[in-house]
C-alpha cells in the first residue's frame, strides 16, 4: 500500500489530505495531478520529444535502426522501442 496525497502536493501531509491506496492508484493520482514523470521530464530519459519524433521520421525515410542508433549513440533496442511505440507512446 502507498500513502497518497489527495491534492497532489507531497508537502501537504495533513491527515485529511492523505489516504492509503495501491501503487496503481498512486500512479493514477500522479497523472491526474500532473506530477507523473514521463518522456523528457523523466530524469532517466536520454531523448527529447523532438529527438523521438526525428527518430520516427528517419525510420519512415528508410534509415536502418543501426544507423539511427549510431547517430543518437544508443542501442538499437532503444530505437526499435521508440519506433514500435513500446516507449514514448504519448508522442
Amino acid at each position: 500500500m502507498h500513502v497518497c496525497h489527495n491534492d497532489g502536493d507531497k508537502d501537504n501531509n495533513f491527515l485529511f489530505n492523505l489516504r492509503w491506496d495501491t501503487r496503481i492508484g498512486n500512479a493514477s493520482d500522479k497523472k491526474k495531478h500532473g506530477t507523473f514523470l514521463f518522456g523528457e521530464t523523466s530524469p532517466r530519459s536520454i531523448f527529447t520529444n523532438l529527438q523521438v519524433l526525428k527518430i520516427r521520421e528517419l525510420k519512415k525515410e528508410g534509415i536502418s535502426n543501426k544507423k539511427i542508433s549510431a547517430i543518437y549513440k544508443c542501442s538499437e533496442g532503444a530505437i526499435r522501442d521508440i519506433i514500435v511505440r513500446k516507449t514514448w507512446k504519448h508522442l
